[in-house]
């Protein structure tokens, strides 16, 4: 949804540009553009978006994302308009045209941002309407540096024909707050939307995938693991064909021998007729080194892929619960794009994944379940990002600072009491209530809290949060303690 010419001259209305100084022009991607723009009561980002459906004109209050590297239009704007005044800005019409006419010494640019969906672009001509460049380069409509820039015949258009819009303004709720910050808001909360809507579709296909993998190689393990259970027999083998080799006839190519181990059942074995006994018992041998040295690799092999297939089995279950967060969308993303880089499209387990690696801060036992313990605002954020899930459940004081304690989920199972008890004394140990020796707390599942915009490291805000009040019991501290050291 694009901005329509009433909301444009409202937006131009509040920014009041006339006057202003451009101090920096920069481009964070290949849709939008900046322009830092100053005046006595401070300086802003101005955003000139021509991503299409969301074509926009009108002041940043978020953050604007990393610059790309310095692009051709960029580049001339920098040129031209850097410590610039603009001496005139306005709508043309109300055709979506705005007009930017900036001074500089001697030298006039004129800027002609265009807002039209899949026709927007942004041309700057001379001050004859010569064409020094544009953003999107379009020979089919001569904008091209050199050609003159015409104009198009005026729409007609009314502002009766198209009223400006109540954009919903976003938290913290204010009555009277610009559009042009509402409007900054309303784009965000759309392209994360449709950021996140197009994260999910790509990495729920690609875990698909991955487990898929996972799966078969486990399969494929399981097998061999089949293959290599006789480790025992060639060994026996071996053994009977060594201690009774006087009784083998040589060229023989099977021989039934007494099977010390277990006398009732003789042992038939098949022979090499041109080796001889010991050289068949070597054989023998060598396939039982080769059973056992196999049977520990894959037994490994094994443990390590249905780590990994667990791990990412986790994630694509909060994945379908959209229990995540768009930043740990975006790391997942690129962790399986450097995943599916690495030889075979595999990860060495413990080298740069998750499964081998300690979370931040501490961990305890408690009852056979896991608690985490983030002592700082660092080590909160990365739990929160990389090492718990939805279901786990989240601790916190109230009206206290402290740590965020977390209590890993198990399928299938509710959290005892006792356990619950456990974290809860540890989020009282690591808050600032622990000279009081007793606080509140609050609780919820992971899934239930949700980070405000612009929030400090860590900071998030609980929904559906259940309360608990607990006393400092050195008792149980001891016995954690106890579990942590057993």
């Amino acid at each position: 949804m694009s901005l329509r010419c009433t909301e444009i001259d409202s937006i131009l209305g509040e920014l009041d540009l006339p006057g202003s100084l451009i101090q920096q022009v920069s481009q964070p991607d290949f849709a939008n553009l900046l322009l830092q723009i100053y005046r006595p009561q401070g300086a802003y980002w101005l955003r000139v978006s021509l991503a299409q459906g969301k074509t926009r004109l009108h002041r940043a209050f978020l953050p604007t994302g990393k610059k790309m590297k310095l692009q051709r239009f960029t580049e001339l704007l920098r040129s031209r308009i850097k410590g610039g005044r603009i001496t005139e800005a306005r709508q043309i019409g109300m055709d979506r045209i705005v007009y930017l006419r900036i001074a500089r010494g001697d030298e006039i640019t004129l800027l002609y941002i265009r807002l039209w969906g899949a026709a927007a672009n942004i041309i700057a001509t001379d001050e004859h309407r010569v064409i020094l460049d544009a953003y999107y380069r379009r020979p089919g409509r001569n904008e091209v540096s050199g050609e003159v820039f015409e104009l198009p015949p005026a729409s007609g258009s009314s502002p009766q024909d198209y009223p400006a819009r109540s954009f919903p303004q976003a938290d913290p709720v204010s009555p009277d707050m610009p559009l042009n910050q509402a409007v900054d808001w309303w784009y965000a909360e759309l392209e994360e939307s449709e950021e996140r809507r197009a994260l999910e579709k790509d990495l729920s296909r690609r875990l698909h995938q991955r487990c898929s993998g996972l799966l078969a190689r486990i399969k494929g393990l399981e097998s061999r693991q089949k293959e290599y259970s006789d480790e025992d027999y060639y060994r026996i083998c071996g053994e009977m064909l060594t201690s009774q080799a006087s009784q083998i006839p040589r060229g023989s190519s099977q021989v039934e021998l007494q099977n010390y181990y277990d006398p009732a059942k003789p042992l038939q074995i098949k022979l090499d007729p041109k080796k001889s006994p010991q050289e068949n018992a070597e054989t023998y041998f060598q396939q039982y080194r080769k059973a056992k040295s196999g049977k520990e690799h894959v037994l490994q092999e094994l443990q390590s892929l249905k780590r990994q297939l667990n791990h990412w089995e986790g994630i694509l279950e909060d994945l379908s619960s959209a229990s995540l967060e768009l930043p740990r969308l975006r790391e997942l993303s690129q962790e399986l794009q450097s995943l599916a880089k690495s030889p075979a499209g595999r990860s060495s387990d413990g080298k740069g994944t998750k499964t081998n690696q300690s979370p931040p801060g501490l961990e305890y036992p408690s009852r056979g379940y896991r608690i985490l313990v983030g002592r700082t605002a660092k080590e909160n954020d990365e739990l929160l990002r990389r090492w718990v899930r939805g279901n786990d459940l989240w601790l916190h004081t109230r009206d206290y600072p402290g740590g965020y304690v977390f209590i890993k989920a198990v399928k299938g199972k509710t959290v005892p009491l006792e356990v619950l008890l456990d974290a809860a004394t540890l989020a009282l140990f690591y808050s600032k209530a622990k000279a009081n020796g007793e606080a509140d707390l609050y609780y919820t599942q992971v899934k239930y809290l949700r980070r405000p915009k612009q929030g400090k490291l860590g900071l998030v805000l609980p929904t559906q949060e259940k309360n608990l009040h607990i006393t400092l019991d050195e008792t149980r501290l001891k016995t954690i303690a106890g579990e942590l050291q057993a």
